[in-house]
């Protein structure tokens, strides 16, 4: 099997091209500002590197959120339009799920962590045995005691990797909560820096693995995983 994957959840958007042997093509692009000219153009580009046309695809893999509300959108909206043009199927890859799995290679738990904004932060709890990743948690967006709180909850006594962007604005307190000085996290640890982004070969791995066990979406109805409404919805009263 053979798919594109797009990952745009984040300030830097990935396209890649992904089959059961490996990566063939991966490329990144800024995603401020003409992401869908951008993205489409990328497209192209990753397929023409990979020696891989459309038509040889067995679909999209896109991560579906949570993450930045129009750069979700975006990356939906081209993988959309591939299936319906090409009668392609289309998987959906939560970005937790892909953050917790590239770092599959820890024994234990794995919580990802992305900045949600508004004092919140996104994530869910996942264990590892050292390859199988297996998530134990809902997707959840939780202001920091919150999330330490659950984190206690759930992997206390057992080695802990916190990985993704709300390390930047939160790692202290994160720390502060779950670090040694508090003696409730033995092993508790933030990935590096490098780790925290998303990448669209994680996502079209994931991807193989879920179109292997026929779990598709409908572009017709497939929408982004928000976990709480937008700005936009909320200013008008949805959320």
């Amino acid at each position: 099997m053979r798919l594109l994957a797009i990952e745009s959840s984040g300030k830097v958007g990935e396209f890649a091209v992904v089959a059961e042997g490996g990566v063939l093509s991966e490329s990144t692009v800024d995603v401020a500002g003409r992401l869908l000219e951008k993205g489409i153009a990328m497209v192209e580009e990753v397929l023409g590197r990979a020696g891989t046309s459309l038509g040889e695809l067995d679909g999209v893999a896109v991560s579906m959120g949570p993450g930045s509300f129009t750069g979700l959108r975006v990356g939906l909206a081209i993988a959309k339009g591939i299936c319906f043009r090409r009668e392609l199927a289309l998987i959906g890859v939560p970005t937790l799920d892909a953050i917790a799995q590239a770092r599959s290679a820890h024994t234990g738990f794995i919580v990802p962590v992305m900045d949600a904004r508004r004092g919140e932060i996104y994530l869910s709890i996942y264990r590892s045995d050292g390859s199988v990743v297996s998530r134990l948690a809902d997707y959840l967006a939780l202001k920091p005691d919150a999330a330490i709180e659950m984190i206690l909850g759930e992997c206390g006594g057992s080695p802990t990797v916190l990985v993704g962007d709300a390390i930047t604005p939160y790692g202290d307190v994160l720390a502060s909560g779950l670090g040694p000085g508090a003696g409730c996290v033995p092993g508790f640890e933030f990935a590096p820096e490098e780790a925290w982004r998303v990448r669209a070969r994680v996502v079209g791995q994931i991807g193989l693995a879920l179109l292997g066990e026929g779990k598709v979406l409908d572009p017709a109805t497939a929408e982004p995983m928000y976990i709480r409404p937008s700005e936009a919805e909320r200013k008008a009263g949805r959320g």
